[in-house]
């Protein structure tokens, strides 16, 4: 049964991932609902580089035409940095209060 449960949490990761939803939020539902791999954060890594190794194989081409580092391969690299910046700072800013209200992103200390 495991095995069918994480091939539905992938499914649900692959068809949530590219929508205007929260894809994590969805496999946190599944997991309560399925009573199974709650809190499981090993997992959500592994599904997560799953959509990374996908995305990276779909736009392989353009990953590569970035990687040359030419005038306008270094402009948009650098736009990305700077639209990624205010993310960075919301998430340092609030890490605290998300890390109060989802005990599976907090620290747990060494067993």
């Amino acid at each position: 049964m495991e095995f069918l449960q994480v091939m539905l949490l992938a499914v649900v990761q692959g068809l949530t991932e590219f929508l205007p939803v929260s894809s994590s939020g969805h496999l946190v539902l599944v997991q309560h609902f399925l009573h199974a791999f709650e809190g499981d954060v090993a997992l959500d890594v592994i599904l997560h580089g799953g959509t990374l190794v996908a995305v990276l194989a779909v736009y392989r081409r353009e990953v590569r035409r970035l990687l040359r580092f030419d005038a306008a391969a270094v402009q948009y690299l650098v736009a990305l940095v700077v639209g990624t910046l205010p993310a960075v700072a919301v998430g340092l800013l609030l890490k605290d209060q998300v890390e109060a209200c989802s005990p599976t992103l907090a620290p747990r200390p060494p067993p």
